[in-house]
């Protein structure tokens, strides 16, 4: 499957994993349980029961740790989640 071929319907957000965080800098490898719940919006679906996406593609959001959907064989080098509107809690800036 192809992630240029997915398109998320209304009320869906495609988040690609901040894979980035999986490794601390000292090197330990961190589990699902204890890595931030972090990524880039990939695409997002349209408006859904009146409620607009709250964020846009290219956006750094972070989502309810334990929700969402992990898409399974996609060719792509992260792991990708697909999230309702109102799991994503904010937005990150550094």
């Amino acid at each position: 499957m192809d992630l240029d071929k997915i398109t998320p319907v209304a009320g869906i957000v495609l988040v690609e994993e901040d894979s980035a965080m999986s490794v601390t800098k000292s090197g330990i490898h961190l589990t699902k349980g204890t890595k931030p719940n972090k990524g880039k919006v990939i695409a997002i679906g349209g408006e859904y029961d009146g409620h607009k996406p709250p964020c846009k593609a290219g956006d750094v959001v972070i989502f309810k740790r334990w929700e969402g959907s992990e898409l399974q064989g996609v060719k792509h080098s992260h792991v990708l989640l697909l999230f309702k509107f109102e799991h994503i809690m904010a937005f990150y800036r550094e």
